[in-house]
């Protein structure tokens, strides 16, 4: 699956993000980007308890108000606490690469 374009994730801040079966997951917050090639790779989601979770934006898009993403609720729900900052480490991004792709 490939990543969104810039141009397509700029403005999905804000956004409700939806699993690939249309569950609620939450509210997009922040859009982190890959280092090497400069495109949408993780969005942050609020979820609704609260929990800041990152969801990958591989197979992403835009459904009307909502974006849909290509993997289901229970694995974001076990997705690893990561905690957010300007940038994921290389340690971080494995941990979710781990954990959303095995």
């Amino acid at each position: 699956m490939s990543l969104p374009s810039i141009q397509a994730a700029r403005g999905w801040s804000g956004l409700t993000a939806v699993d690939n079966e249309d569950n609620l997951l939450g509210r997009i917050t922040h859009i982190y980007l890959d280092r090497d090639t400069g495109l949408p790779e993780w969005a942050l989601v609020v979820t609704p308890e609260r929990r800041r979770t990152f969801v990958p934006l591989a197979g992403a898009a835009r459904k009307g108000d909502r974006v849909g993403v290509a993997v289901h609720k229970g694995a974001v729900s076990d997705a690893p606490a990561i905690r957010p900052g300007r940038e994921l480490s290389d340690g971080d991004a494995a941990r979710l690469y781990g954990h959303y792709v095995g």
